[in-house]
């Protein structure tokens, strides 16, 4: 199975990201006040704060103006960036530097790139805070699980303006409760994500660990015959644990150890993968289908090691399954690949390789389909 380079998960690196912030996280905000601060009138009445309450602290949002546009909270402009000042604290708690792009006119052609832009992201969370307001419970932790990535600082910033911008009571205190509920739920998916992949990593430690000489503990490539059967051994013991995680899992293991020169070690999860795919396309790796066919020619190729590949495939070129019946199977296993799998999921990546590498050694071996 030849392997693209993996990139590192991006849900994994994000749910890495929350936990880091998720002690500083708003966990309930409401904005009391947002008025304009002018420049011309120095040290006047005029100038005035806006403030923020959150359930952990107080929070100190200093408005800003650029170019002697006057700043105006929530119309003309949207808070894009949040800066956090360290080392500064008061008796009104941390003081965030809120920095706000104001839009120069009403016509669209005066707006900058940087304010289409934050328009766009205030147009994309509203939309996101929109479908949560709607959502029931159950629904509220696939859009929480979907829209991970979105649920930064901006997003409760963006809660924060629309509480501002309502009149309504109630509208407001469904804002505040949302901004509690999504806090709850990402410290939960958190703590499921974190254990998750404890969980994972033990699985794959025990796959890869079947390769290694039992008294040394050494691993020796290329694996020889016995050191695979062991490896196929463990992955049939341990196949009903294997999910979508412990082969993400197993594909950052990969780029970790390309990146660290160990190709050796990239051999052997190759083959781990190699044999996920194996049990997957073929349950237990024993074939079903009626002898003689082109379907039975198949699942033998799928469930065996790669290096049976090229006896098999001779021995279905030769049964007379290399005029197309063989490629026809599958092109059927393919389509069920595509159309029943998570798209973009590393398990359908997986196996799609998988299939893809077992064509393209077909093609090679039968003589009579056009390559």
């Amino acid at each position: 199975l030849r392997l693209p380079p993996p990139n590192l998960r991006v849900f994994q690196h994000g749910l890495a990201h929350i936990a880091q912030k998720s002690e500083t996280m708003v966990a309930q905000i409401s904005v009391k006040n947002a008025v304009l601060c002018s420049k011309e009138v120095a040290g006047s009445s005029q100038q005035r704060r806006t403030h923020t309450v959150c359930a952990l602290r107080s929070v100190s949002v200093r408005s800003a103006s650029y170019g002697g546009v006057t700043l105006r909270m929530p119309s003309g402009f949207e808070s894009s960036e949040i800066g956090f000042s360290n080392g500064m604290y008061q008796s009104s708690g941390v003081q965030r530097r809120v920095k706000m792009h104001a839009a120069a006119g009403d016509n669209k052609d005066d707006l900058g790139e940087t304010d289409v832009k934050a328009f766009k992201d205030m147009a994309s969370l509203d939309k996101l805070i929109d479908s949560m307001l709607e959502a029931n419970d159950e629904q509220m932790p696939v859009i929480i699980g979907q829209s991970v990535m979105q649920l930064n600082q901006k997003f409760f910033m963006r809660i924060a303006t629309r509480c501002d911008s309502v009149s309504d009571q109630e509208a407001k205190e469904k804002l505040g409760d949302l901004s509690v509920k999504v806090m709850r739920l990402l410290e939960e998916l958190v703590k499921q994500t974190t254990t998750s992949m404890s969980t994972s990593n033990e699985i794959l430690q025990k796959i890869v660990a079947a390769a290694a000489d039992p008294n040394t503990g050494e691993f020796m490539v290329p694996l020889s015959p016995k050191e695979i059967q062991a490896m196929r051994k463990a992955m049939s013991e341990n196949y009903s644990k294997v999910d979508e995680a412990v082969v993400a899992q197993a594909y950052s293991w990969i780029r970790k150890s390309g990146d660290d020169g160990l190709k050796g070690m990239v051999e052997i999860l190759q083959r781990v993968l190699q044999l996920y795919g194996a049990f997957a396309l073929v349950p237990k790796c024993k074939p079903t289908d009626a002898e003689g066919t082109a379907a039975r020619a198949l699942e033998e190729v799928l469930a065996a090691d790669v290096e049976d590949w090229p006896r098999l495939l001779k021995d279905a070129d030769d049964a007379g399954f290399g005029t197309g019946a063989f490629l026809g199977e599958l092109q059927k296993r393919m389509e069920q690949v595509v159309l029943g799998m998570a798209n973009g999921s590393y398990t359908q990546r997986v196996l799609a390789e998988y299939l893809k590498e077992v064509e393209e050694r077909a093609k090679n071996t039968f003589p009579k389909v056009q390559k």
